[in-house]
């Protein structure tokens, strides 16, 4: 009979052999993620200078697996009309800073047609009440004690933060976290329930191939509140990047001037995912 430690010898040896010790160093790397997220999370923003020792580790990530790590800043915000962001996650990529090839980017959900996104609109646009709504209805027939929610209560709670959200940002316009952070650090961290520090609980997005954004991970009812109320402009994390959109990054980031850059990528000069490549003002007319 098997014991744990022989599957995970035998899965490692298996990792091994398919993919070499590149592949089985981010294996084992993800194992200790995942499986530690919350006690991570628990403590590294009581760290002094946690900020920049995320960014020193990332870093150190891409000189051992370059083609695996952008070349981004892993705390960068970007800014992006919300109505640019169209699809959501649905089984893709995980983690932060990674690029990932492969076709995970085809399988397109529209986010339109996210739950979280539909009972919101039901809610703000249609005014239903909340008990009306499919999410509401969702939690509502789960099994007691199974997801987030252990009773009809904690349902209603949660759709109360909802609507306290939307009529702040209604109200008061939009905050990043890192904003609230240096205004109300305990607000921001109580909040956070999703990533390993309050600064990486913004709205996330992965780009695909052809620089479309899809929202991933943290953020769904933030972007949802944003596209209801017609917002402008909204700052974003983004987490992976396609192979191929790191390359058009990367080609982009050696051009010493336009001329430099294939024809076929100048399309792509006003993505806000390049604005920190093209102002460093290597890049000129």
């Amino acid at each position: 009979m098997k014991t744990y430690s022989d599957t995970i010898a035998y899965e490692a040896v298996s990792i091994l052999r398919s993919g070499g010790v590149d592949k089985l160093m981010l294996s084992i790397q993800d194992y200790f993620y995942y499986k530690y997220e919350d006690k991570l999370a628990a403590v590294l923003h009581l760290l002094p200078h946690s900020l920049l020792f995320i960014r020193l580790w990332f870093r150190f990530a891409r000189t051992l697996h370059p083609s695996h790590y952008t070349d981004a800043d892993v705390m960068k915000l970007i800014q992006v009309d919300p109505d640019n962001i169209e699809y959501h996650q649905s089984g893709g990529p995980k983690g932060c800073g990674r690029i990932v090839g492969g076709n995970w980017d085809l399988v397109r959900e529209p986010f339109q047609n996210h739950i979280t996104y539909k009972s919101m609109e039901q809610k703000f646009d249609h005014g239903l009440d909340w008990k009306e709504t499919d999410r509401f209805q969702q939690n509502l027939n789960r099994p007691e004690h199974s997801g987030r929610f252990s009773n009809k209560k904690d349902i209603k709670n949660h759709f109360e933060r909802i609507e306290k959200t939307y009529k702040s940002i209604e109200m008061d316009g939009y905050y990043s976290q890192r904003t609230i952070y240096k205004k109300a650090p305990q607000k921001a961290i109580e909040t956070n329930n999703s990533t390993l520090h309050p600064l990486f609980n913004e709205i996330a997005v992965n780009i695909y191939r052809d620089g479309t954004m899809e929202q991933t991970s943290s953020g769904n009812h933030r972007l949802s509140i944003a596209k209801l109320l017609n917002l402008d402009s909204i700052p974003v994390l983004v987490r992976t990047r396609h192979a191929e959109w790191q390359e058009i990054r990367e080609q982009i980031r050696a051009a010493n001037s336009l001329d430099e850059i294939n024809p076929e990528y100048k399309k792509y000069l006003s993505h806000p995912d390049l604005y920190d490549i093209l102002s460093d003002k290597r890049i000129k007319e």
